[in-house]
């Protein structure tokens, strides 16, 4: 499963000494290009032999549709883009691990760790949507549907109406409806959907300066810069959480299929 960056050192000198050489060659090459009269970045060059990422870190997609049951996804193009996406997050966990970006102190690791972070949160909502897409094909148009999700409202939508339109392919549900969905159906782990909830906000977020609540003797509008000398932002922690997160949504699919299996008209149906 995912695993987040490991916070503590646990390295040895064997490891840092491989690390030393591998910085001095990285540094060598670069010299040796602008030597070569190619002034990076504003210039940049195309070789024939490129640094290649170490086999056997990232894992097969193959791994990844088992693990988060994506054969069970009837969109079957939107599992394959979820398969390849969490493959891409091995791919972000080797760069926060190897180099410099992933410390805390580093303005252009911020950066970095913001997009990744927020390319986590993206896989998520299209995991959740995609578990809304597997209800509404077995419940949509159930005429027992009261049986197994009871009526209600979805940030303001009626819950089975948006249920039908998802099946008719009418509605696509966003990140809150889904995750409300979800939640009215097999109940998420407060924690983890305070997680959910926070990371769907983050995300909200993406531009470099956005209008935000604050309370400061009341609710206030007040424009917030991304990146500030006074607020640290988007720490590796950050990105941990949502890589749990992310690990964590197998578990929520499967309680949602349990759920739904206890109705005996859906039982040979759920896979």
């Amino acid at each position: 499963m995912e695993a987040g960056i490991m916070e503590n050192d646990n390295g040895n000198d064997s490891i840092y000494q491989i690390i030393r050489e591998i910085n001095d060659l990285l540094q060598k090459l670069e010299d040796t290009i602008r030597a070569a009269g190619i002034n990076t970045p504003e210039e940049n060059i195309n070789l024939k032999e490129k640094i290649r990422l170490p086999s056997n870190y990232i894992r097969k997609v193959e791994h990844f549709e088992k693990v988060y049951l994506l054969h069970l996804f009837k969109d079957k193009e939107l599992s394959k883009n979820i398969a390849y996406s969490i493959q891409y997050t091995d791919f972000l966990n080797y760069i926060l691990s190897r180099t410099t970006l992933g410390k805390n102190a580093l303005s252009i690791g911020s950066i970095f760790r913001k997009y990744a972070t927020i390319s986590v949160t993206s896989i998520i909502e299209a995991y959740l949507v995609g578990i809304c897409e597997f209800v509404a094909d077995a419940c949509g148009s159930c005429k027992n549907i009261n049986n197994c999700i009871p009526n209600g409202k979805v940030v303001n939508k009626d819950l089975h109406r948006l249920l039908r339109d998802i099946k008719e392919k009418k509605e696509m549900a966003k990140f809150k409806e889904a995750l409300e969905i979800v939640n009215k159906i097999a109940p998420i782990d407060q924690n983890l959907y305070d997680i959910l909830e926070k990371l769907r906000e983050m995300r909200n977020h993406i531009h470099i300066q956005y209008f935000d609540k604050v309370k400061v003797s009341g609710a206030q509008i007040v424009r917030t810069k991304d990146f500030s000398k006074t607020e640290f932002r988007y720490p590796i922690q950050e990105y941990n959480e949502a890589i749990v997160a992310l690990k964590s949504l197998p578990k929520v699919f499967q309680n949602v299929i349990d759920r739904l299996a206890k109705c005996s008209e859906k039982v040979n149906s759920l896979g």
